[in-house]
């Protein structure tokens, strides 16, 4: 195990959180490139983005905020939403939120609302072969498989998200194929300033448990040390399959980023 016990000082999540937001303003490039008709668009916000990639997308939010976040950022926040339609306002934040950006968090009606754990790995060290082998996704099979992966519902959001995950920018789309060339699920590492993005971790429903995500993580991890990153990162939920997973490759429990909602 990796000792993480600095990661919740102001540097490493600066670090973490400018990497998050480069990722969302990445998918707000992509979307406005690839799916034009969704109305894609990105709000410099309180240090990081607010992103609008449709009204029911979960990247449809706000990442990468600082410490203070001021009633004119809130205002601004608000009126780039309700001018695109979304449903809500969402921050996304770091544990560091100062009491006077609490207070007017609450006084303006935000609750809590959800959280994700964010775990880190320092980069380099020594990564375990990945077995199942791991190998690139094309577009196609990346598409049918991330929807079905993450068992969601059949709405043509999902596809055109996974299709413009696919197509970030230097994104590394894996995924685990079985004996008979089927894929048992996909993950994707991007990088950002420095930082190695893991996300869209997905495993079919009937290849959970044969080690198909532990492999996803390595290699991915291998292919941040080849490619001389300083740190990868993942966004888990909290107590998950996932999070043990991740924490049993390496990774340490960096902190937990907090969802204010409001309407």
């Amino acid at each position: 195990m990796v000792d993480c016990s600095d990661v919740e000082d102001s540097t490493h999540i600066q670090t973490i959180e400018e990497a998050a937001a480069r990722n969302l303003l990445d998918y707000v490039l992509a979307f406005q490139q690839w799916a034009p008709a969704v109305g894609a668009a990105a709000l410099p916000c309180a240090g990081g983005v607010a992103a609008f990639t449709g009204a029911g997308s979960p990247l449809t939010t706000v990442k990468g905020a600082g410490p203070e976040i001021s009633e004119s950022e809130i205002d601004a926040a608000e009126w780039f939403f309700r001018r695109h339609r979304a449903r809500r306002v969402v921050f996304e934040c770091a544990p560091w939120l100062t009491a006077d950006t609490l207070e007017r968090l609450a006084r303006r009606g935000y609750r809590p609302e959800g959280t994700e754990a964010v775990v880190v790995l320092p980069l380099p060290c020594e990564v375990e072969p990945a077995a199942p082998p791991v190998a690139e996704l094309p577009e196609e099979t990346w598409v049918r498989v991330f929807p079905a992966a993450f068992e969601l519902p059949d709405d043509p959001l999902w596809p055109e998200l996974a299709r413009v995950a696919w197509r970030l920018p230097g994104a590394r789309n894996l995924g685990v194929v079985d004996g008979e060339g089927l894929a048992m699920g996909c993950a994707q590492m991007v990088a950002a300033g420095g930082v190695a993005v893991l996300g869209n971790d997905g495993t079919l429903p009937g290849a959970r448990g044969r080690g198909v995500q532990t492999a996803l993580i390595r290699a991915r991890v291998k292919r941040a040390v080849d490619e001389e990153l300083r740190l990868a990162v993942a966004e888990v939920s909290q107590g998950s399959v996932s999070e043990k997973n991740y924490l049993r490759c390496g990774f340490g429990s960096g902190y937990v980023r907090t969802s204010w909602v409001g309407q």
